[in-house]
């Protein structure tokens, strides 16, 4: 995906679910140490342009794929374009952040909910 100065934060995270279904991403005013949680009074509710968010956005193209780390997609966003996100994953009717396993891959992540969400089905 390229980041310019018109990306929103909605655009960002439609691609994201579009590509891993059973998880998401939240903006922050603010960074997070590696492998803790954001506070909530922190979100970004609204949809914005990414440039509101950073003045000094770095335009540029955002790949991410299924063998990538959650830790590895969050610092890339906060180095490369100075942004501050938190990875969700879908827990039955629960969306948790993935502090604790930002370690798993992108697919291990949406695979870990996919099957949360079958047991919770049965």
């Amino acid at each position: 995906m390229f980041i310019d100065n018109n990306t929103t934060t909605k655009e960002l995270e439609n691609t994201f679910i579009s590509d891993f279904p059973y998880l998401k991403i939240k903006f922050y005013k603010k960074g997070h140490e590696h492998f803790h949680g954001s506070p909530k009074n922190e979100e970004i509710k609204e949809e914005k342009k990414l440039s509101d968010l950073n003045p000094d956005l770095s335009l540029g193209e955002l790949n991410w794929d299924k063998t990538m780390s959650v830790d590895r997609l969050e610092t890339i966003l906060e180095e490369e374009f100075g942004l501050h996100i938190q990875v969700f994953r879908k827990s039955g009717d629960q969306w948790l952040q993935t502090s604790t396993t930002d370690h798993w891959t992108l697919e291990k992540q949406n695979l870990k909910a996919l099957e949360s969400e079958s047991l919770a089905t049965k």
